[in-house]
């Protein structure tokens, strides 16, 4: 009866501590304000009903005891009891089976309930609340060390008695203020973390107290469920239901490991908890875990950034207020989990894969492969990855307006985006998913890119800014435009991005329409033949002309320029006249100059800069000058031709002597018939001058002397016979006979051999 009286007066000294615990902790709160002290005051206050509980229990056993001892005595004077075996002539002991029946359930679940009610109301008052300003915390971690202290004392103490199977009741209220110790250490972080400047940490801890008790709740309930229907076993310890087993295992670990020690014995079947290993680890255990806490600890507290990366310091989970950065190397920081560092890769290029979807089969990827070689062609999906579809804007057709509603082209576009972090903090805190927002923008500037884009023609007139040719020469344009938008629109969101390079890795047409893609090739590469041949026969003429091409056509160009000059200066006083044919000349400049714009077009869309490009573009550039020069005639009065022309001629004398080729045979050769015709017709010039004294002294004798010497010189071979007599008067006999010699002549009157 003695030790009951004992325990029942040491849970009344519970229940006064416990609530001499929560008015101090309630001062603490009102003086201080921290959110932890408010939180663990609401599991302090309710620690006192437990107390009382586990005294009127006591005291209800305490009244059996001393009822059992008064029948006991009563017995053993008389003989024999009249009251044995009735019940209900024990009214103590009916009281104490009543109240483990009913009032201890009853508490049980009243004691839930309220638990559930304030933790409830601790929660809602501290979601969306901000972090109270602790004032003074230093003496509150003093006052709370202290009383801490003092309750584990007084809690160990009481967890010692209840092992006495008298005072086991007392198990409860024990455990229960141990868990207060718990919460108490932990408001202690909660103050200290404040004087260290990290106020913020209060708000979290708070969440401790209420988040205890509502799982502390949920098993007073299932207790009390499960107290109704489990069996009783007369003379077995009945624990109450309000007794909690979590807080038990809190306050009492050892006997974790007491059982952990009988089921290695029951599963080996000797006592191994009683070999020297065992003994040993259990001597030496606390002393190996504290140095293995204390070498993690250490440990924790050094990193090494490698080359290349940047470690962004985080206090308690949360930035640093001074944003700080290490870079590569060692460095001391505080342990975890105060401070943490997050280490981000900024040398490294991260790689961003437009057009691309899921992965390839191996079985379609072994279709590609000849000879141990996987071919990529376009006529055939290829490649690790399926390549999406994107759309891009036709190019209208010849005769169609620009104003016109045209089709779409589909177009297999794979784009390779490098970018690298240059602002770590924006890059891994300023997004959620940085890099996948930056892959949703690229996609959407390539989209927008790409479907104002042409294949492989250029854009027409009036839309320079319009991309074009997309899969042939403009290629590399395209790149480096995609770049700059995507840098751009990186910029704008502040994304902490360098976009370094951006690359076209693929861009054909599906292959579905390969077949017809193949005829329009061949198509263009016929016309491509042709067109160089008639560019070579046309470099062949030129270079026969002038030497080299080139040269051919700026000195036709120089000779053109001298001979419309010279056609205005003809009309040069005719103004009607001099306006139409100067107009007419600046028709065909400026349609050359057209001429020469779609030949540099066409050369530098298929990549050919170097054949002769720079020459059509010096030509174009001289064409331009003599359009602007004609532009400039304004008063053909007060124009001075003869000097213009003189000019341009001279200048095209240059050239000339600077050329080669048939034209310069051909001025050559000229020039040997202009000094031979002239020399010759010279020499006659002086030789009729030389005749004309013979002429006036005889001019019947000179006049037959040039008759005779006409004779002579344009028929030598002929024979040719003098009549000394007139004509009338000669009669010529002819014998045809072949012994007649041929060519001889025969005199007048001469007789032939035969006599006739």
């Amino acid at each position: 009866m003695e030790p009951l009286r004992r325990g029942k007066n040491v849970a009344l000294a519970g229940a006064g501590f416990q609530v001499v615990l929560s008015v101090l902790m309630l001062l603490l709160w009102l003086w201080i304000g921290s959110l932890t002290a408010m939180s663990a005051m609401g599991l302090l206050v309710v620690g006192a009903g437990v107390w009382l509980m586990a005294a009127v229990l006591m005291y209800c056993r305490q009244l059996e005891s001393r009822e059992e001892v008064e029948l006991d005595e009563l017995a053993a004077g008389r003989g024999e009891s009249v009251f044995a075996g009735d019940e209900t002539d024990r009214p103590a002991a009916e009281r104490r089976r009543w109240f483990d029946k009913w009032v201890s359930p009853a508490f049980t679940l009243l004691w839930a309930i309220l638990h559930a009610l304030i933790a409830v109301v601790v929660i809602r008052s501290l979601i969306g609340r901000e972090a109270a300003n602790v004032t003074d915390p230093l003496p509150g971690v003093v006052f709370l060390a202290v009383a801490s202290f003092a309750a584990f004392l007084f809690g160990r103490y009481v967890i010692g008695m209840s092992r006495d199977r008298r005072w086991h009741l007392l198990r409860a209220p024990a455990s229960y203020l141990l868990g207060n110790v718990i919460v108490m250490v932990t408001t202690m972080a909660a103050l200290a973390a404040s004087h260290w400047a990290y106020a913020e940490l209060d708000r979290y801890l708070a969440f401790v107290a209420p988040a205890l008790q509502v799982l502390l709740a949920v098993e007073l309930a299932l207790n009390f469920v499960l107290d109704r229907y489990r069996p009783r076993v007369p003379g077995q310890e009945q624990r109450p239901s309000f007794d909690s087993r979590l807080l038990n295992i809190a306050a009492e670990p050892d006997k974790i490991g007491h059982s952990l020690a009988e089921a290695l014995n029951y599963q080996f079947g000797f006592e191994v908890s009683g070999t020297w290993f065992y003994q040993l680890l259990q001597r030496a255990f606390v002393p190996l875990l504290l140095s293995g806490v204390a070498v993690l600890v250490a440990v924790s507290s050094v990193v090494i950034v490698p080359a290349g990366e940047v470690g962004i310091v985080k206090r308690w989970g949360r930035l640093d207020r001074q944003k700080r950065t290490l870079n590569p190397g060692v460095h001391m920081k505080w342990f975890w989990p105060v401070e943490t560092v997050q280490r981000l890769e900024t040398a490294k290029l991260q790689d961003i894969q437009l057009g691309t979807g899921a992965p390839r089969t191996a079985e379609d990827r072994e279709k590609m492969v000849v000879k141990g070689v996987e071919l990529y062609l376009w006529t055939e999906e290829h490649g690790r990855r399926k390549e999406r579809d994107f759309l891009l804007a036709a190019s209208p057709k010849q005769g169609e307006r620009q104003d016109e509603q045209h089709g779409v082209t589909i177009i297999k576009l794979v784009v390779s985006v490098k970018y690298r972090i240059v602002k770590p903090y924006a890059y891994a805190y300023g997004f959620v998913d940085a890099h996948g927002l930056l892959e949703s923008i690229a996609y959407r500037e390539m989209t927008h890119y790409a479907s104002r884009a042409t294949l492989d023609e250029p854009v027409g007139a009036g839309e320079a800014n319009r991309p074009e040719a997309i899969m042939t020469y403009g290629r590399a344009r395209a790149a480096d435009a995609l770049q700059h938008r995507i840098q751009d629109a990186v910029d704008a969101l502040d994304m902490g991005v360098a976009i370094e390079r951006v690359q076209i890795i693929s861009a054909h047409p599906p292959k579905e329409v390969a077949p017809a893609f193949e005829k329009v090739l061949q198509a263009e590469r016929g016309r491509e033949q042709q067109r160089y041949q008639a560019q070579a026969d046309a470099n062949r003429t030129l270079s026969a002309a002038a030497g080299r091409p080139q040269l051919a056509l700026e000195l036709a160009h120089q000779i053109r320029t001298v001979t419309d000059l010279e056609g205005l200066s003809v009309v040069r006083n005719q103004p009607k006249q001099f306006a139409a044919r100067l107009q007419t000349y600046i028709a065909q400049v400026t349609e050359e100059i057209a001429q020469l714009d779609k030949e540099i077009a066409y050369r530098r869309q298929r990549g050919r800069v170097g054949e002769g490009i720079e020459g059509k573009r010096d030509l174009r550039k001289q064409y331009d000058e003599y359009k602007q020069f004609l532009d400039g005639i304004a008063d053909p009065q007060t124009f001075d031709f003869n000097a213009e022309i003189a000019d341009r001629r001279a200048t095209a004398e240059a050239m000339l002597a600077t050329a080669g080729g048939e034209l310069v045979q051909i001025i050559e050769e000229a020039k040997v018939y202009r000094w031979t015709k002239e020399l010759t017709v010279r020499s006659q010039v002086d030789e009729i001058a030389r005749q004309i004294p013979s002429y006036r002294a005889a001019p019947d004798v000179y006049a037959l002397d040039q008759y005779l010497d006409v004779w002579e010189r344009y028929a030598p071979d002929l024979p040719k016979y003098i009549l000394a007599a007139d004509r009338d008067k000669v009669e010529m006999w002819l014998n045809w006979e072949p012994k007649i010699r041929a060519g001889a002549g025969m005199g007048l009157g001469q007789q032939s051999p035969t006599g006739q």
